[in-house]
């Protein structure tokens, strides 16, 4: 329970009591250094002297009474934890004794139970003592901080979500601000130069917050002169929180000139290659040119973050060294190739005057050989892959290096996700022009589809596997095409996603589903119903006001209504979806999450946003059909939803032995055809399963 020896103050009648205490501690395998008070002065001397683990004060003393060697402990302030040892411990007695200051007080007779409140409190009051140790360290370290933040020659500041939270003298002097608390809470873009404003914008929108990196920029102070200077970005924590620490480095006229002219040939640190700002500034000058003609490869290692946990960071960035050496060696033959190391685990490669099939032959290959390379870590090895995205630049669309390097980002996330339905497919994809997405072509209306009666709301239902047949309904959605033959529903949600703040969808959503619950409802069924949102529902700041003022107008009680985002939208959209709770916390709705259990760190999403009900994701009762011993990741996603007291639920139950398997490992929710298809009426009969 404890380490080293114990040093125990005795307050008691005898000797003999004293001798029976060291006989309980070494009974119990402990060693025990003792001292039997005799005076309130030996008392005294004994806490200033040296620090004790626990003080046992016996009622019985008639020489020191317990209540005033008590008192003497207490205000001492010297942290002795005491456990009175009473006659009667009564329970009038131990509340007297808590309320004096004892830390607990237990029958005399009862030396087993003395025993463990000993050591509790031991344990405790040496954690105590190390917080107390690591609070004035604490403090040692921040009173360090704020001198060498004051005496520093250095301009530095600190910078959380764009925002300064702290700042020097020096860095407010160069602004010309004399009081370094004018500079708390103005944005760092808010004093750069209008001409720069475009490229610091991209630079912060691809900084990797885990490296350093450095970056000329032009400011225009509050009152003053515009300047330019060198800025270094590092991580660093500030007030318990992950932000960036800058230092900012003046520079005169001739040496910003100097340093703007040799940027476009900065050094990763880590490869070798060439910063982004390479690859911005060439493409910059790509979109300029009428006459453009080469490709872009935005190239990306595969789940780079399961990397990081599996071999740490050094090992990753070992991989991440080994991948950017099979990148220059598979673009070898090219010799007018630009490479450049352009985020934590990606690369661009622009090749002028390339066509586009020289492009597309080129990225397989790289993939082919990222995917045969075996990279030694140490004592072990390590494999990975790679997806990219391939970029023509002759297409007339692009506008900007922004606007190129979003359109390669998005092909390389398409062709992440071919990759990870089909490993046997090349993760290469091709950006073609015209598309906003690669993925989402069409635009849809939801009033017109609604008028034409092509957007319509099925209802499938949700068993409750172990207790009572509450009635319970997921709304579903049911497209239809200009000939009113069925259509897949996932691109109009995609479409929805790609005109942000758009929740003419959302809204006819909960208003369509409010209005046959309140049907359901008028028949004398509680039903509960699980509506699907987008995450427009959670960039509009005024969707949940008209929520509230359509449950009023629905006239239904929130608590029948759950509302369900999927877990990509919630952690992409976390601080949204916190306040996005916190805003309809009155309603008392209740919450779901769908496709849950996709990204190993699922769990996380649980620990900042409320769920009562996660829809897992189908891919789990999938594999189950395939394989009925295929249970362990199943069963690992239900603990974490058990932990975190979330209601699980398994769509797509197809037939009985899945359902079987299912109930035997205390699923709480099924869904799927072998129940009941999603239909117009709500009208399944909630008896029992099947």
């Amino acid at each position: 329970m404890t380490n080293g020896s114990l040093k125990i103050l005795l307050s008691c009648q005898s000797r003999d009591g004293a001798e029976k205490i060291n006989h309980l501690f070494r009974n119990a395998g402990q060693a025990a250094q003792t001292h039997r008070v005799t005076s309130i002065e030996d008392l005294n001397q004994c806490l200033n002297d040296d620090q004790w683990d626990l003080a046992l004060c016996e009622e019985s003393n008639a020489e020191l009474k317990m209540h005033t060697v008590l008192q003497e402990v207490v205000s001492s302030n010297s942290g002795t934890p005491v456990v009175l040892l009473l006659d009667d411990a009564s329970n009038e007695n131990i509340v007297n004794g808590l309320k004096n200051g004892a830390q607990d007080a237990v029958d005399i007779a009862h030396q087993e139970h003395l025993l463990y409140v000993a050591n509790r409190e031991i344990k405790n009051a040496r954690f105590r003592r190390v917080h107390s140790d690591l609070e004035r360290s604490l403090q040692e370290v921040n009173g360090r901080f704020e001198t060498l933040m004051s005496t520093a020659e250095d301009a530095v500041a600190y910078v959380l979500d764009g925002i300064h939270v702290n700042v020097n003298a020096a860095y407010a002097n160069a602004f010309g601000i004399n009081d370094v608390d004018e500079f708390l809470a103005i944005p760092l873009i808010d004093l750069v130069a209008e001409c720069d404003q475009e490229s610091f914008r991209n630079f912060l929108r691809h900084y990797n917050e885990e490296s350093e990196q450095e970056l000329t920029v032009s400011f225009v102070p509050p009152e003053g002169e515009q300047f330019s200077a060198r800025l270094r970005f590092a991580p660093a924590v500030f007030d318990d929180e992950q932000c960036t620490q800058l230092i900012l480095r003046k520079l005169d006229a001739e040496a910003a000139a100097d340093d703007v002219s040799v940027k476009s040939t900065a050094k990763d640190p880590g490869t070798g290659l060439q910063d982004r700002y390479s690859m911005v500034d060439l493409l910059q000058e790509y979109a300029a040119d009428e006459q453009k003609v080469g490709c872009l490869l935005y190239i990306g290692i595969s789940d780079f973050a399961s990397l990081k946990r599996r071999h740490g960071l050094s090992g990753s960035r070992i991989v991440r060294e080994a991948v950017a050496t099979i990148v220059e060696r598979a673009t070898s033959d090219y010799e007018a190739a630009n490479i450049t190391h352009y985020g934590e685990d990606s690369f661009t490669v622009l090749l002028p005057d390339a066509e586009e099939s020289v492009a597309m032959r080129m990225a397989r290959s790289l993939c082919e050989q990222v995917e045969e390379a075996i990279i030694d870590i140490e004592d072990h090895t390590a494999q990975c892959s790679c997806c990219v995205g391939v970029v023509n630049l002759a297409d007339d669309e692009f506008t900007d290096s922004n606007d190129v390097l979003d359109k390669a980002f998005m092909a390389l996330e398409e062709a992440r996700q071919l990759y990870a339905e089909d490993s046997s497919i090349a993760g290469v994809v091709l950006h073609r022009p015209g598309n906003t997405s690669p993925k989402t072509a069409q635009s849809y209306d939801v009033r017109e589809l609604v008028g034409s009666n092509r957007l319509r709301m099925m209802f499938q239902p949700v068993i409750n596997l172990h207790g009572e047949a509450a009635e319970s309904y997921e709304a579903t959605l049911r497209l239809l095409d200009d000939e009113y033959q069925e259509q897949a529903v996932d691109p109009l949600f995609q479409a929805m996603n790609q005109k942000p703040g758009d929740t003419s969808l959302d809204k006819w959503l909960v208003v369509e589903g409010t209005k046959n619950l309140k049907a359901q409802h008028e028949t004398g069924k509680r039903t509960m119903l699980t509506i699907n949102l987008t995450q427009n529902a959670l960039i509009d700041n005024t969707f949940s006001n008209w929520l509230g003022v359509a449950m009023k107008a629905a006239q239904l009680s929130p608590e029948c209504i759950i509302l369900q985002f999927s877990e990509s939208t919630i952690s992409h959209y976390l601080k949204q979806a916190m306040r996005f709770q916190q805003e309809v916390s009155e309603w008392k709705f209740r919450f779901g999450l769908n496709q849950f259990g996709r990204d190993p760190e699922s769990v996380k999403v649980l620990q900042h946003y409320k769920a009562d009900y996660a829809f897992i994701d189908a891919s789990f009762a999938l594999n189950l059909q395939k394989d009925p011993t295929n249970t362990e990741n199943l069963k690992t996603v239900l603990n974490r939803l058990q932990e975190n007291k979330v209601a699980s639920i398994v769509p797509y139950v197809e037939n009985a032995a899945t359902l079987a398997c299912l109930w035997q490992m205390n699923v709480h929710y099924i869904q799927g055809h072998y129940l009941q298809a999603p239909g117009e009426q709500m009208d399944y009969e909630f008896s029992e399963p099947g």
